[in-house]
């Protein structure tokens, strides 16, 4: 029962493993963030700080914010007949950004800016009872719970330089603050008039991390064409804790009164030292501009990560068998390719209606036995919205949905069993409403 639960726990740990969930700025979140070719906001400063010398307004505090709804259905997460779901409306993930007026260098701009790179709250459930109509008097009740949440912002400077007035560089230099937590519980109890079973268990883990990474950028500026180019560096692991728990209890009688199987395994661990990864990366970009219409243009490439133990906790022998017992923590990535296009057409001097499209793929690796990604579904995104322009203040307003191919890549065998569970169906949705302003002064 405890190698089952540890195998178990390890696959449901965490939900996130996409790089493009998020779109950021005013204009970008409802292109479905393709302008690393042509960004006209603050958002600049995380799709392509080249671009942000270059701007034409005078754009200088930026806010967007937005909610969304997700619903998440997993069948056969356990059991034929045991399905785990989750619904959640909350906050979607937010930018903030505020260029500097006191640096008056000329041909230089400054920039901060703050972003929630990832935040993603998980906590789904499942229960099963079975068997209380049965002549042989078989009774199985069988529970699932899974709740981790995970969460990375970013603090950023950003420099950007005009070498001349249609070229610009730019680098951002990000402080990324990662934390996550979770906690999986499962119950599985059973009466026959052969035997009497249960066994309960939890695994719960939280750590955070800090790292340090780079974004640089170049773009140009050619009549009705923009292009941009950005590179995002490896990320140097500069420090973190955490913790780490395991606690299951086994108990099978033959109804004989003399229990048959028994065992109570426990430990936890703090104070481990953490690590995160995050890999290199390439985007291109470019928007073409006739008449009253934008066409914008992304990808981007993202290289894998080699497998890493984000913490290392030591092997620990337990209590009611003395075998050895470890926790597992590892984390990899695979390479992958986004991209996604956008139009804008402007009605009048007043309204600005948006629309974008962009895949957003799943960076976990086959096979892997990743400890902390189980979102394995790849994502499509669709945003539409837009834009009023009333002195000063620029208003954005718009709407997204997602969804996944619903297929679950990970094929599930049990420890020391000939049983395995074919990949399972994934239901995934999400529906984001978006507002956003601006200042110009």
């Amino acid at each position: 029962m405890l190698s089952f639960l540890i195998y178990f726990s390890t696959l449901l740990y965490s939900q996130d493993s996409h790089y493009w969930s998020n779109q950021y700025g005013t204009s970008g979140a409802l292109l479905g963030g393709n302008v690393v070719g042509g960004v006209n906001d603050l958002s600049a400063t995380y799709y392509n700080p080249g671009t942000l010398v270059l701007l034409s307004d005078t754009v200088s505090v930026e806010s967007t914010n937005s909610f969304e709804f997700i619903f998440l259905k997993a069948e056969n997460s356990l059991n034929k007949n045991l399905n785990l779901t989750q619904t959640n409306l909350r906050p979607s993930p937010s930018m903030f950004a505020v260029k500097l007026p006191f640096f008056s260098l000329k041909n230089h701009r400054l920039a901060i800016s703050y972003l929630t790179k990832t935040d993603f709250d998980f906590d789904i459930s499942g229960n099963l009872i079975s068997g209380i109509q049965n002549p042989t008097y078989n009774f199985v009740s069988e529970e699932v719970k899974i709740i981790t949440h995970l969460k990375e912002i970013w603090f950023g400077l950003t420099w950007s330089y005009s070498l001349n007035k249609n070229l610009g560089i730019g680098v951002s230099n990000y402080f990324a603050i990662r934390s996550q937590n979770g906690r999986v519980q499962l119950f599985d109890g059973e009466f026959s008039l052969l035997n009497t079973g249960n066994s309960i268990a939890f695994m719960e883990y939280n750590y955070y991390n800090v790292r340090l990474l780079w974004k640089i950028g170049v773009a140009w500026k050619m009549n009705k064409w923009n292009f941009g180019l950005t590179v995002t560096t490896p990320s140097i692991n500069l420090f973190g804790k955490g913790n780490a728990g395991l606690t299951s209890t086994v108990f099978i009688d033959n109804n004989t009164g003399n229990p048959v199987s028994k065992s109570l395994i426990s430990n936890y661990q703090e104070g481990l030292s953490s690590e995160f990864k995050s890999p290199v990366s390439i985007a291109l970009g470019t928007k073409y501009t006739f008449d009253h219409t934008t066409i914008y243009f992304s990808l981007e490439w993202f290289d894998s990560v080699h497998p890493f133990h984000i913490m290392n906790p030591k092997n620990f022998i337990g209590q009611s068998d003395g075998k050895e017992y470890s926790f597992q923590s590892l984390f990899t990535s695979k390479n992958l390719m986004n991209f996604g296009m956008g139009i804008k057409h402007i009605f009048s001097s007043k309204f600005i209606l948006y629309s974008g499209f962009s895949t957003d793929n799943s960076y976990y690796r086959d096979k892997s036995n990743n400890s902390f990604i189980q979102s394995t579904w790849d994502i499509f995104h669709m945003n539409a919205g837009g834009k009023l322009l009333y002195g000063n203040f620029n208003f954005t307003f718009g709407v997204g949905y997602s969804f996944s191919l619903n297929y679950f890549r990970k094929v599930l065998q049990l420890p020391n069993t000939p049983e395995t569970l074919n990949p399972e169906n994934i239901d995934y949705r999400k529906i984001k409403g978006v507002f956003g302003l601006e200042y110009k002064f």
